[in-house]
């Protein structure tokens, strides 16, 4: 985010300026969508001293511009309460968002809902798909006679009836040459 503090009628001195940006970079955390924010700080010559320091901030997000101002009889206070201002429209802004997001993901799940109520398929696979479907009988035989003959039809692995255990195993050629096998365990 691109933060710039001015002053109007006042010079911003480095504790200031630290502060502001402290207090204004906190606004990233609740919305990671700012590009810019910038910060006015004015000193106005006004009858009521307690409002006389004013802290003007706007944020541009993504799709939205924000605008606060408020004052105080203290410029570090003014600087809180415009965040406060600025941080509860940010915060509105973003449940709108959250909420459209929502009802449109549900005109979704609706349409897609309507497509199996009436035995409709969509047009494409969602994922991959099987295409092919193998089928062998199983016999029983060692691992060691299970590794034969995977080596012998060239496979990286091969499904079999372990004769030691009445168990299907499967047998697999690892990165390092040798080979894994793999047991179910049931639960």
């Amino acid at each position: 985010m691109q933060l710039i503090i001015r002053g109007h009628g006042t010079d911003v001195t480095a504790p200031l300026r630290d502060y502001a940006e402290k207090k204004i970079g906190k606004l990233e955390e609740y919305f990671g969508n700012i590009q810019k924010a910038e910060v006015t700080l004015d000193v106005r010559k006004i009858e009521n001293q307690f409002r006389n320091q004013v802290a003007e901030v706007t944020v541009w997000m993504a799709g939205k511009i924000v605008r606060a101002t408020d004052g105080a009889s203290d410029m570090y206070a003014a600087i809180d309460q415009v965040f406060q201002k600025v941080e509860r429209q940010i915060e509105k802004h973003k449940e709108k968002l959250v909420h459209e997001s929502r009802r449109t993901s549900e005109k979704v799940k609706g349409k897609i809902r309507e497509m199996f109520k009436e035995n409709i398929k969509p047009k494409e696979p969602v994922g991959p798909v099987i295409v092919k479907v193998k089928r062998f009988a199983l016999t029983p035989i060692s691992p060691e006679e299970a590794a034969q003959e995977m080596e012998t039809l060239g496979h990286d692995f091969f499904m079999f009836l372990n004769s030691k255990t009445n168990e299907v195993n499967t047998i697999y050629r690892r990165s390092s040459g040798n080979y894994g096998l793999i047991e179910p365990e049931l639960q």
